[in-house]
C-alpha cells in the first residue's frame, strides 16, 4: 500500500506501476520497458510482448546473453496512457512525459529502453541511440500483419535503439549511414 502511495505521489496523481516480467533482476542488464497503449484487454498485450520476448531469445546475438536483458511491463489503467503519451508532428510521433520517463528510472536504478507498443498505431520507429541511454521506440502493432512479422519489426527497431542504422539506399534521408555498421556511406549501403 505504501509503494503504490509513493508511487502516485512521485507521478503526479498518476496510478501507473511497473512489474518485472521475469524474477531475477539483480545483475547490471540491458533493461527493456513494455508500455502498452490502446489495448483493451491485458492479456492481448501480454501475449504482444510474450511474442517478443521469445523471438529476442532466439536471434543472435541476443540469445546468447538472455541472462543479461532485463524486461519489465508498465501497468496502467486505459485512461491513463492519454495522459503519459501525446500524439506529435514529427519525430518521434509520440512525446512521453518527462515526470513518467523519470519515474521508471527511479524505479529501475538504471537506464532503459522504452518500448511502446500502440495497438492502434501504424507506425514504428526507434531513437538511435547506444545501449546505456535512455531511448523511445515505438511499435505500431496494426503495421504487422502478423506476429512473425511484429517480431522481426521489434528486432530492427531495437537494433536502432542500440546503435545500428538502417542500410539502404532510400533510409539514409532519415538516418545517414555510419559507424558501427559497415557501410560508411549512402552509396555503399
Amino acid at each position: 500500500m505504501l509503494f503504490f502511495f509513493l508511487a502516485s505521489f512521485l507521478n503526479n496523481g498518476l496510478s501507473w506501476t511497473i512489474e518485472p516480467t521475469n524474477k531475477e533482476q539483480n545483475k547490471p542488464r540491458l533493461n527493456l520497458v513494455f508500455c502498452p497503449l490502446h489495448y483493451s484487454d491485458r492479456d492481448d498485450s501480454s501475449k504482444d510482448i510474450g511474442v517478443i520476448l521469445e523471438r529476442l531469445k532466439k536471434a543472435r546475438p541476443f540469445d546468447e546473453f538472455t541472462d543479461v536483458i532485463n524486461a519489465w511491463q508498465v501497468q496502467m489503467p486505459l485512461d491513463e496512457g492519454e495522459k503519459n503519451f501525446k500524439k506529435a508532428q514529427g519525430f518521434p510521433p509520440l512525446k512521453v512525459r518527462q515526470d513518467f520517463l523519470d519515474g521508471i528510472k527511479n524505479k529501475l536504478k538504471s537506464e532503459y529502453k522504452l518500448i511502446i507498443i500502440d495497438a492502434q498505431g501504424s507506425v514504428s520507429c526507434a531513437e538511435l541511440s547506444s545501449r546505456d541511454k535512455l531511448s523511445l521506440v515505438i511499435l505500431g502493432r496494426a503495421r504487422y500483419a502478423n506476429a512473425q512479422s511484429f517480431s522481426k519489426g521489434f528486432l530492427h527497431e531495437l537494433g536502432h535503439s542500440l546503435g545500428l542504422r538502417d542500410e539502404c539506399i532510400d533510409c539514409g534521408k532519415l538516418c545517414p549511414p555510419g559507424p558501427p555498421n559497415c557501410a560508411t556511406t549512402k552509396e555503399e549501403a
